[in-house]
């Protein structure tokens, strides 16, 4: 019995860094996109070009989260 229950506790765990991991994702995605386009004045593209770089920020920020989820699957595979 206990074994099950630590089972459920590690798949309950799992289920929060994959949500987490892809809520993450999803946004940067929204983010990026929204600042894809290559048109518009200087003042524009200046404006895009710091959004792409805080999420380049924040990329590198999260990437620890992401290695440490990927990290968390390969212990389960």
């Amino acid at each position: 019995m206990k074994k099950c229950e630590q089972n459920v506790s590690d798949h309950r765990l799992y289920m929060a860094k994959q949500s987490d991991c892809a809520q993450w994702l999803i946004r940067a995605k929204e983010k990026f996109g929204a600042n894809a386009d290559t048109t518009g004045t200087r003042v524009e593209l200046e404006e895009k070009l710091e959004q792409i770089q805080v999420i380049i920020f924040l990329l590198s920020d999260n990437i620890e989260n992401l290695l440490d989820f990927s990290s968390f699957i390969a212990g389960y595979i």
